[in-house]
């Protein structure tokens, strides 16, 4: 099967942004040489020690189920090593291992075994070898090298991260459909993971949940602010999944046999559903307040650092930093800005909100765009022009106020460029 074809496409190609990002091909050139110089084993052993196996003498039908399902999605690729580990959280969990080790590797807590049906775990593991398939965790492994405090991490790259981590659940979801065979199967797996109920205790029909399921989401549009967690909400995962069971790449896959997907046309239907459904986990503003500071931020940043003429890549990273904590695309949202021509004019209106509705932010707006001005190691009169007259005559700002916001400024962000 052409697994790449089963794949959330935006996941995809968010993965190749992140990628170029922390040029991960580069960086995972040099874990990959430091996994072979290594050859580090100790993780396997330590599973082995303290994990049981399942095998086909020691747990008979989790081990039928987890190679019913190698087998109906026709995966290929390196052994997989199955374990059981004594957590009660209804959860799962894949290791991708370097070269130098056999197997990869996925965990099936006790609480899951408990809580699922055979049926409903062969979703779970499907979902598993999904990670797997895609690799996943290699992109995961570069961050965590580069920022092993997720907190360290700039708010672009980490919102991005986040949002794919969010769309990774999506795409190895689809896989556990193919495992599984049936969505209601899936859908009824999902529930218990995110309830610890099944749907038995809800009059056993999916027709409603899913009712439920468009309920909430008609909520969630409410309030666009994306969440940090690193899993999509589970009606999310739900109804993205349904609108690939019901979808032309599904009906042309089957029902869960071996087949082949490297013919198919990409779906554009399904892929504008699943936009659809991927904006409520992006950051957007959540109210006026929030789009007027945005608006400020792009329009008074970007004028900010044109005013010399010269645009840095450095001055434009940080702008795209500060704009992210409010817009998940802060660089297409300035390029839009910039080619529609409306700059002065988003420039007046967000300042006048802020001034008259607002004026509270204005000192913290100001601060926050301060370090445009200095970012390329230089401080120009034509910056600090342009700064004082923003928080003079759009903000309103007292012009003691901006002479010390822009030494303190200078105390803590310049640094003179040799």
């Amino acid at each position: 099967m052409d697994f790449d074809r089963v794949r959330v496409a935006e996941e995809r190609a968010l993965l190749e942004h992140l990628s170029e990002i922390f040029n991960a091909e580069v960086v995972g050139s040099f874990l990959a040489r430091h996994q072979e110089q290594h050859k580090d084993k100790r993780l396997t052993f330590s599973l082995r020690e303290n994990l049981l196996p399942i095998t086909e003498s020691f747990a008979p039908s989790l081990h039928v189920a987890a190679h019913e399902c190698i087998t109906a999605l026709g995966y290929s690729g390196k052994a997989i090593e199955f374990f059981i580990s004594n957590a009660k959280e209804i959860n799962a969990a894949s290791i991708y291992t370097a070269d130098h080790v056999a197997t990869h590797h996925i965990i099936l807590n006790a609480g899951l075994i408990d809580a699922l049906t055979e049926a409903e775990l062969r979703f779970v593991i499907g979902h598993e070898i999904g990670h797997l398939i895609y690799k996943h965790s290699f992109l995961r492994s570069i961050v965590s090298l580069v920022y092993p405090e997720f907190e360290q991490m700039p708010p672009y790259p980490a919102i991005r991260f986040v949002e794919w981590s969010k769309l990774c659940e999506m795409s190895a979801d689809r896989i556990g459909l193919l495992a599984a065979g049936e969505f209601r199967i899936a859908a009824s797996a999902m529930l218990k993971i995110s309830s610890g109920l099944g749907l038995d205790h809800f009059g056993d029909s999916i027709d409603s949940y899913l009712v439920l399921v468009e309920d909430i989401l008609e909520l969630l549009k409410e309030d666009s602010s994306a969440s940090t967690q690193t899993h999509p909400g589970n009606p999310l995962r739900i109804k993205a999944l349904h609108d690939f069971d019901r979808s032309a790449l599904r009906a042309a896959i089957g029902s869960g046999d071996r087949g082949d997907a490297s013919g198919l046309p990409d779906d554009q239907e399904l892929q504008e559903r699943v936009s659809q459904l991927t904006q409520l986990m992006k950051r957007t503003p959540g109210s006026a307040e929030e789009q007027a500071s945005t608006d400020f931020l792009a329009a008074a940043g970007f004028t900010l650092l044109s005013s010399d003429k010269e645009i840095s890549e450095s001055e434009l990273s940080y702008l795209g930093n500060t704009l992210a904590a409010h817009f998940h695309a802060p660089r297409e949202l300035l390029q839009s800005l910039v080619e529609s021509g409306k700059l002065p004019e988003v420039l007046q209106k967000s300042s006048e909100f802020i001034a008259t509705s607002a004026p509270h932010l204005r000192h913290s707006l100001m601060q926050r765009l301060f370090p445009v001005t200095t970012r390329d190691g230089r401080f120009r009169a034509e910056e600090a022009e342009a700064f004082m007259k923003i928080g003079t005559e759009l903000l309103h700002l007292p012009e003691r106020d901006l002479v010390a916001m822009v030494l303190v400024g200078l105390r803590q962000t310049f640094s003179p460029a040799s």
